[in-house]
């Protein structure tokens, strides 16, 4: 993205307060320009075929389209349109993994948001210091699809006959999947893999 004078931008939270207090912080700022909001991943995502913008600031817990699967989402699109996640939870390395431009904690100042807006605007890519120790939950980014989708499954108490049924594969491939699942999540049992899936999610905002 060229820097340019104005940058258009579009805000995205569940929370109507949160929202409305974005709308106002950034409508005071002339270096931006608002061109929508939305309450929800999948609006966002419609907006994109609507008009040109440059910089979505969006939660990562959304109705219908959470920021992880809008993340995916842009990088299948190939899209150009830059994304800040503005969150309470702590994925600041889920959003750099998905290719986000920035994070900005909910805990911190809200102004602060603005320069990071501009700075996301000028083509950079902004967060905070990240502890290779802290890199846990980018396992979850090493699964395949069909791992992700058997990961759910398990966590929604499934066996794998059912697991089968649901994915219409056999049991032994629901087998290698399984086996490959606890390999990357470095976990022994379907327990561990659910414990871990779990704890990621609550790590997201309430």
């Amino acid at each position: 993205m060229e820097p340019k004078d104005t940058i258009d931008i579009v805000i995205v939270d569940k929370n109507p307060l949160v929202l409305r207090g974005l709308v106002a912080l950034f409508s005071e700022d002339e270096r931006f320009e608002i061109r929508a909001t939305a309450e929800d991943g999948e609006l966002f995502l419609k907006l994109l075929e609507r008009f040109r913008f440059d910089i979505g600031i969006i939660g990562w817990k959304m109705p219908h389209l959470n920021g992880r699967q809008v993340l995916t989402a842009l990088n299948e699109r190939d899209s150009r349109v830059r994304v800040i996640v503005y969150s309470g939870a702590s994925v600041a390395a889920q959003v750099q993994d998905l290719g986000g431009a920035a994070f900005y904690a909910k805990s911190e100042v809200p102004e602060g948001l603005l320069e990071i807006a501009y700075q996301v605007g000028q083509g950079k890519t902004v967060f905070p210091y990240r502890k290779r120790e802290d890199s846990t939950d980018s396992l979850f980014f090493t699964l395949t699809p069909r791992e992700l989708e058997m990961l759910q499954l398990l966590a929604a108490g499934l066996s794998n006959l059912q697991i089968s049924k649901s994915s219409k594969i056999s049991q032994n491939t629901v087998k290698f999947h399984l086996k490959n699942l606890y390999d990357k999540l470095q976990v022994s049992s379907r327990v561990h893999a659910v414990s871990l899936y779990n704890r990621a999610l609550n790590a997201e905002d309430p």
